[in-house]
């Protein structure tokens, strides 16, 4: 069976005043996710809120510590180029 995890990643983003805001800095956010990871990526909550966002990412490959090991390494990725965003929350579930 091949491997499969996914993280989960609860955001704020305090300069942000609109939905239109929240979206544009998303979109950077997501793409930049997809390019970098190889990872399917979607808001999966708190989308009519300005202010909050959650994200997921899921991945699958043939070994489950490299999988484990690019997860594990999407929220520092995002607290060090993402400065709009404020991580509060992770959770990341292997398969």
């Amino acid at each position: 069976m091949f491997p499969f995890g996914l993280i989960v990643l609860v955001f704020q983003i305090p300069g942000c005043h609109s939905l239109k805001e929240k979206r544009g800095l998303l979109k950077s956010m997501v793409s930049n996710l997809r390019k970098v990871f190889n990872v399917s990526v979607a808001e999966v909550g708190y989308q009519d809120s300005w202010n909050m966002t959650v994200i997921a990412c899921a991945m699958a490959g043939s070994d489950r510590v490299a999988v484990e090991r690019s997860l594990q390494s999407i929220p520092e990725y995002c607290e060090e180029f993402f400065r709009s965003f404020l991580l509060i929350d992770q959770e990341i579930e292997l398969f």
